[in-house]
């Protein structure tokens, strides 16, 4: 009898034996990218149809260019910030007529926070700058990818994905291992 790994262990490349990562990146458009998996390619290598693809895996639909989210332009914070600059101005306005600060919230739809700031400064704060946030997906992967990089203070990024995807069934984005990687120490 011949010694096969079992097919729970990280090194077994499946039932086709091809290599998880291999099969992601035929999978992509243009093909060998890091990209998000095409639908058809996939329904043609099951053997099945795109409709039922579909039903059984909902998030490969593909979202239109009205879904993705809009990163805000210079032009829009600058309307953002007039608009609550005049917010502001009706906020104290309001307060010096009289108005209870519950009817002013009602009233502007807004919280007791915002009034208060409303009432100490003529000028809106400006809005926190977002910091970066490490995937979730990657909190069981540290260790992996900091012993890669360790052994190897040039690994390649492309490296690193598919050893994760193969060998410890990882199941990060290209982009959220690049930015880890970018972010490590090490590699500085």
């Amino acid at each position: 009898m011949v010694n096969q790994p079992s097919p729970t262990s990280a090194a077994w490349p499946g039932p086709n034996h091809l290599r998880p990562s291999y099969l992601r990146r035929c999978l992509t458009t243009p093909e060998g990218s890091y990209g998000p998996v095409q639908p058809d390619k996939l329904a043609a290598l099951a053997g099945r149809s795109l409709p039922a693809l579909l039903h059984a895996f909902p998030d490969l639909v593909p979202c239109s260019r009205e879904q993705r989210p809009r990163r805000d332009t210079d032009e829009d914070k600058r309307r953002n910030q007039a608009r609550r600059r005049t917010q502001f101005a009706a906020i104290r306005r309001d307060a010096s007529a009289g108005m209870s600060g519950r009817a002013i919230e009602r009233t502007h739809k807004v919280g007791h926070r915002t009034v208060r700031k409303a009432l100490t400064s003529a000028t809106p704060p400006v809005r926190k700058k977002m910091t970066a946030r490490q995937a979730a997906v990657l909190h069981e992967l540290h260790h992996h990818i900091d012993e890669m990089i360790e052994t190897n203070r040039s690994v390649r990024v492309s490296e690193v994905w598919e050893r994760l995807v193969d060998e410890h069934s990882g199941s990060a984005s290209y982009g959220a291992i690049r930015a880890y990687v970018a972010r490590h120490p090490g590699r500085r």
